[in-house]
């Protein structure tokens, strides 16, 4: 039997925002590979996960809090808050078209508390169509970061892709039903 060696927790795909770049990477089977926001996509941000992460050279440890209630720093390495969010696209992402965003970068993790607010009222529709328009230079405490911008397009009932052990779309609002008939993501 192969030794099957997945690297970056579930294995699953992902993508990274790099402030100090003003640029977007995902993984692909070359390495990091950065990419442009062509097309909106659908953000699972109704089942975003809090947690702590602890980032270093060649070292990437995720503690989810359960239920997304915050628990005790772990003792080892410098965890910080951090957020996992699904982004969903088969047209940016290729292949199954998830890819996982997991930070905890200040100016990532305001886009995401920013996402979520302006979503929560909608939970019932389905979840988000966004498009990423950019993103805003801020400064924060001593240092600097940016903010991804957006625009929530429409809700959309949750693509199957994204249905593993997370919450079941509400598939009673027919409006989401057929905006799913013309998918741009």
């Amino acid at each position: 039997m192969p030794l099957n060696l997945q690297m970056g927790g579930e294995g699953s795909g992902y993508i990274r925002f790099k402030p100090t770049e003003n640029a977007w990477f995902m993984s692909g089977p070359d390495g990091p590979t950065e990419f442009d926001w062509s097309a909106p996509v659908v953000i699972d941000i109704e089942n975003v996960e809090l947690g702590w992460l602890y980032l270093g050279v060649g070292i990437s440890e995720w503690e989810p809090w359960p239920n997304n209630v915050k628990t005790d720093r772990p003792t080892e390495g410098e965890f910080k808050v951090a957020a996992k969010v699904k982004f969903y696209s088969e047209k940016l992402f290729g292949d199954d078209g998830v890819r996982e965003l997991r930070s905890n970068q200040a100016g990532v993790m305001q886009f995401i508390q920013d996402l979520y607010a302006d979503a929560e009222a909608n939970f019932k529709k389905g979840v988000p169509v966004v498009e990423i328009t950019g993103s805003n230079p801020v400064k924060i405490g001593k240092g600097s970061t940016r903010i991804p911008q957006y625009l929530i397009k429409k809700f959309v009932d949750r693509p199957d892709a994204l249905a593993n052990g997370h919450a079941e779309p509400d598939t009673s609002n027919t409006d989401s039903a057929d905006a799913n008939e013309d998918d741009e993501f």
